[in-house]
């Protein structure tokens, strides 16, 4: 018996030096944290500036040159991790036009003010494709006299709607189609419907258009800026009681510019548009119809610009 304690102490006593000489297990390390990814950044191209712009034309009254220069801004901003999307462009500054339907020619001076604004919903926000609706409202008044000349007096000259005279105009616009959005590229394709209102001019009766299009705009961080539309639209048929008949006003068109940045912030832009206007005459007591349609119009006026503080 003492011999069997002895052996059974001493048993003991190496198990507990052993488990006391084993290395501790040690603990599993913590799991790794994950890191959500960064946000992409918020697509931001603002300009301010002052702008020169030449350009030639034709219209109903006459061939044209004009030349304009003004303060303008320009800009295209996405908000809320690019669920939100504002692009805009506007102009206020004086303009002089010289009008070919006379002869000496007509010199119109004065001023113009005008631009537009849209903002429009990405649905899918955090995709770089996406649907999307926007609304826009534009509006353009231009005022220009002969020296001289009282603007009451404006029609003992030669016909100068939209050249001479208080020219005014305005819309509503609602654009559905896709967004494309990255930090430094943008791309716009959209359908709309829109309504455009002409206020009357010195011979000319005011209007309301309703119309519809495509549009198309893409972007390139602080470089490049391309645009292009297509609409056709239609009035309500006007009645003319004194010599019996009524007149549908129709127009199709497009447009087009495009706009390049410098390194310096300087830029030089060029926008080109034509349209086409015609004219469904009815006669109410014998219903006989006339179509007439006018030859196309165009404009296409040069700008440079020199911005005003810093390029954003």
């Amino acid at each position: 018996m003492p011999v069997l304690r002895a052996v059974t102490l001493a048993a003991l006593l190496f198990a507990a030096r052993a488990s006391a000489e084993d290395p501790p297990t040690p603990a599993a390390p913590p799991p790794a944290e994950v890191t959500a990814a960064a946000p992409e950044p918020e697509y931001n191209f603002v300009s301010h500036g002052l702008v020169l712009g030449l350009g030639i034309g034709t219209s109903p009254v006459g061939d044209g040159l004009v030349a304009q220069l003004g303060g303008n801004t320009f800009g295209l901003r996405s908000y809320d991790d690019r669920r939100w999307l504002l692009q805009w462009e506007g102009f206020l500054g004086a303009k002089a036009a010289i009008l070919a339907n006379t002869w000496p020619v007509a010199l119109f001076v004065g001023g113009r003010a005008g631009g537009m604004a849209e903002f429009g919903h990405r649905f899918l926000s955090p995709t770089r494709w996406s649907p999307y609706l926007g609304g826009r409202l534009s509006a353009n008044l231009q005022l220009m006299a002969h020296p001289g000349l009282a603007f009451d007096a404006l029609n003992t000259l030669n016909a100068s709607d939209g050249v001479g005279g208080v020219t005014a105009s305005g819309g509503a616009r609602v654009a559905a189609g896709a967004s494309f959005l990255e930090s430094e590229r943008s791309l716009l394709l959209v359908a709309f419907v829109q309504e455009g209102l002409r206020a009357p001019g010195i011979i000319t009766p005011g209007a309301a258009f309703t119309e519809g299009g495509l549009a198309a705009r893409f972007d390139l961080g602080r470089s490049l800026s391309l645009s292009a539309e297509a609409f056709g639209g239609f009035t309500v048929a006007s009645t003319n009681d004194a010599l019996h008949f009524t007149d549908q006003l129709f127009v199709l068109g497009a447009s087009g510019s495009v706009r390049k940045t410098f390194d310096s912030g300087l830029w030089l832009s060029l926008a080109v548009s034509v349209a086409r206007d015609s004219h469904h005459v009815v006669y109410t007591a014998t219903k006989t119809a006339y179509d007439s349609i006018n030859p196309p119009f165009f404009d296409v006026l040069l700008a440079f610009g020199v911005p005003l503080g810093r390029q954003r």
